[in-house]
């Protein structure tokens, strides 16, 4: 029900961070995204895998009525070229 999103892309200190913010109902985030999937809710579930695969953090803020905040963080001098994935 968000009637604006604001994304946001930028570097800090060697880490680069993607944001994306809305201004829609929000909600109770999850402790442990895994278990969202299970009830049929994959994108949040999504997101955090992908995010780990690149060893980065996700975090997201949300609070009912307040709108919701999601954040990746990731350096690619973490990556290892080298794995075999």
């Amino acid at each position: 029900k968000a009637t604006e999103i604001q994304i946001r892309w930028y570097e800090d200190a060697g880490q680069y961070i993607f944001e994306i913010e809305d201004n829609g109902i929000g909600f109770n985030p999850p402790s442990d995204f895994s278990q969202l999937q299970y009830r049929g809710h994959r994108g949040l579930a999504n997101i955090a895998e992908r995010v780990k695969l690149i060893r980065g953090s996700f975090r997201i803020q949300s609070f009912p009525g307040k709108g919701t905040m999601l954040r990746c963080l990731f350096n690619p001098k973490d990556w290892d070229f080298r794995e075999n994935l």
